[in-house]
């Protein structure tokens, strides 16, 4: 399925359950490319596949040409249509480590 089809059709691809256990983590950071301004939908089918309950998620893109807010919205739409349970830390475009550090600093996550 091509990038435009998955796109048209908000489709969803499937990936492999094969996800380490997450019980011992409180935050699951998940790093993604943004593709026509959204995460890949592998990403869409890995938060329906995560035992996110109780947990907080925070995502970031690791290329983009614009800003964050469209692939933020996407994640926070594909939390609610799974009905997790979880607190959303707000995601940002990272293009070197000074820029990961200040996120996770703002972020309290380190």
């Amino acid at each position: 399925m091509t990038t435009i089809k998955l796109i048209a059709h908000q489709g969803h691809v499937a990936c492999v359950n094969d996800f380490p256990a997450l019980d011992q983590y409180d935050t699951i950071i998940i790093g993604h490319p943004i593709w026509w301004g959204i995460p890949p939908r592998l990403i869409a089918n890995a938060i329906d596949q995560l035992p996110l309950d109780g947990k907080t998620l925070a995502t970031f893109a690791t290329s983009g040409g614009s800003g964050y807010q469209r692939s933020q919205n996407y994640i926070q739409r594909v939390v609610d249509q799974t009905h997790h349970q979880v607190t959303i830390i707000p995601g940002t475009v990272l293009s070197n480590q000074r820029q990961a550090k200040q996120w996770l600093t703002k972020a309290n996550l380190i």
